[in-house]
């Protein structure tokens, strides 16, 4: 809130009203894979450490399902079996 001469200005911040969990999977509804990085971006969630507990908590519940190692980890939608 800033005052101002003849006036108030009120700055209202965009928060996403889903989950970072949310999210991710609608991205991958229509993306093959995702990384940390553009995970962060679409969440607005700046600590990457964060963004990693986030993603290995989903793929241990079996949402995602993790590729690749160290920095060329990606994260694909996991496929269901019926």
């Amino acid at each position: 809130i800033e005052e101002r001469d003849n006036a108030v200005l009120v700055r209202i911040l965009h928060e996403p009203l889903a989950s970072p969990e949310q999210t991710i999977m609608k991205y991958l509804e229509t993306n093959d894979t995702i990384r940390n990085k553009k995970a962060r971006d679409i969440t607005f969630i700046k600590d990457a450490d964060h963004m990693k507990r986030i993603l290995q908590k989903m793929a241990e519940s079996g949402e995602i399902v993790k590729e690749g190692i160290g920095g060329g980890q990606a994260y694909r939608k996991a496929k269901k079996v019926h």
